[in-house]
């Protein structure tokens, strides 16, 4: 174990303060990051960016913990690929100096280098599954691709080797399944021969290891055509909906060894790898085009149906998209050159679902490009960080951006007060009601929003985990309590963590719940 700018019996002492270690609950109340200062006058209507922070590697994959922490990884303690990969967990209670950081090397216990990886929390364990990536990057090789699988356990801060895949993989997606596993696809087999991709996806069962789907073999779907980060998700119907860059879609059914099916065309056009999508509603996923347009995807019927949405301001390459406590979609970072300073996007770009529209927000103070990445926080910010290896900057460093709807609206720039959730469920099934106490009585009566927004994971302005919804509630008049309904089914909202988010008369959220919905 490596630990950096820290000593190790500090760091013990700070978590098991905040329950991490010691015996503290699998899935507790979230912690916050949230720290007093002043937005400006503009804060109600742009956000705000909060100070820059030191990170001690890019943190080019993101993983949000069930506890509320953040894993990353995807370069060593200097920001290069080599000679050794290092994973580092941030616990936001701490703040942002370096005793909220701890970073541990790879080869305690795990010793396995991935770089460009898949990843995803287990939706049974709470476990992140890392699947494949890279494990030697050189001027000759470019990269070696792996089939190495690892976990990494947040109760112990362990990552521990699994049985490998069957194939190597190179950029892979790992999506959550309604049945709790997980389904790894596409991926580049052999960086020397452009013909050899992972054209035949697998599937992860806790506590089973991985099932080939033999039958589904797809050039197309996920392979030589769309190897890279394919976008997919858990759809409505029950099967896997691939929407490809060149415009083709897919259903896969991964029961038994698994079916691909091609879907008649939606008019979907003008993607690119290098731009972010996001599932903002059950369904229903915003995608980010060429020539500074955007498109709505509506995938809940028998063939998807896609529409025009608003435009941007400039285009945003490698730019990621974050769903916020309030369903909006804010992008963060790109660049209307790829991976260039040239035509950076520092302000952010937020996306109204209502509207269509998109608005011009905060200024951050670094540009993010390739290998940035952005994740909703318990407390509604969004952490933004990374960007480089290989790129114009070395980012070793990230920044929270607080959203509007944190600050008052008087234009002083100080943080609202926000509703105060003092108990609820942990756990959580789909389809049932579940009681919610709020502070006190005219909290509960003032309660005029519940959303869910499930934990993110994100690398390559790709992050499929995330969804949002409108929960329906009720408050019987009488106490502090609220009942709060999940969503119906497990295909609309797979199994796993979510964040729930309760918002007073003025549109300001609660810090969120993490709870596990699940069986």
């Amino acid at each position: 174990m490596q630990i950096k700018k820290q000593s190790r019996t500090v760091l013990a002492a700070a978590l098991a303060s905040v329950g991490v270690l010691g015996g503290g609950a699998e899935v507790r109340a979230a912690s916050s990051a949230v720290l007093p200062f002043n937005g400006g006058p503009d804060a109600y209507r742009k956000g705000a960016f909060g100070p820059l922070m030191d990170w001690p590697l890019i943190p080019i994959h993101v993983v949000l913990q069930p506890d509320g922490r953040v894993l990353s990884f995807g370069t060593d303690l200097n920001g290069t690929h080599q000679p050794e990969l290092a994973y580092d967990v941030w616990e936001p209670a701490l703040g942002t100096g370096s005793t909220a950081h701890l970073t541990l090397d790879s080869k305690t216990p795990a010793a396995t280098n991935v770089f460009c990886a898949g990843q995803a929390l287990v939706p049974i364990t709470g476990q992140t599954l890392v699947a494949a990536g890279t494990v030697n990057m050189s001027a000759v090789t470019k990269g070696i691709p792996s089939a190495d699988t690892n976990l990494f356990d947040y109760r112990s801060n362990q990552m521990v080797k699994e049985p490998p895949m069957a194939l190597k993989r190179w950029y892979p997606s790992l999506v959550s399944l309604a049945g709790g596993g997980l389904i790894v696809m596409g991926g580049k087999m052999d960086t020397a021969d452009t013909t050899i991709y992972g054209e035949i996806p697998e599937v992860y069962e806790a506590g089973k290891g991985w099932r080939v789907l033999s039958t589904a073999a797809s050039v197309e779907a996920y392979g030589a055509r769309n190897w890279y980060y394919p976008r997919a998700w858990q759809a409505p119907n029950g099967k896997v909906f691939i929407q490809t860059n060149f415009g083709a879609a897919y259903d896969l059914d991964p029961t038994g060894t698994g079916t691909v099916t091609k879907l008649p065309k939606s008019g979907l056009a003008d993607l690119a790898s290098t731009l972010p999508s996001a599932m903002f509603a059950p369904g229903k996923i915003l995608f980010l085009q060429e020539k500074q347009a955007s498109a709505m995807l509506d995938i809940n019927g028998a063939v998807p149906v896609a529409s025009a949405s608003g435009k941007l301001s400039q285009m945003r390459y490698h730019g990621n998209a974050t769903l916020l406590a309030d369903g909006q979609v804010v992008v963060t970072g790109g660049s209307s050159v790829p991976n260039s300073l040239s035509g950076a996007a520092y302000a952010v770009e937020t996306w109204n679902p209502a509207t269509g529209l998109w608005t011009l927000g905060a200024v951050a103070a670094k540009a993010r490009l390739y290998h940035s990445t952005a994740l909703l926080l318990p407390d509604a910010t969004v952490l933004v960080g990374g960007g480089g290896a290989p790129g114009p900057l070395t980012n070793l460093n990230a920044e929270i951006y607080y959203p509007p709807y944190l600050f008052a609206t008087d234009g002083s720039g100080e943080l609202a007060r926000r509703p105060l959730v003092l108990g609820g469920p942990s756990t959580m099934v789909w389809n049932h009601g579940y009681p919610l106490r709020m502070a006190n009585f005219k909290a509960a009566r003032g309660v005029k929003r519940v959303t869910l927004v499930r934990a993110g994971a994100d690398t390559h302005n790709w992050n499929n985990e995330q969804r949002f919804f409108d929960l329906a509630f009720h408050w019987n008049g009488t106490d502090e309590k609220l009942r709060v309904f999940t969503p119906a089914n497990a295909h609309i909202a797979p199994p796993g963590y979510y964040l729930l988010f309760v918002f007073n008369p003025f549109g300001v959220p609660s810090v969120g719940r993490v709870v596990k919905i699940g069986p």
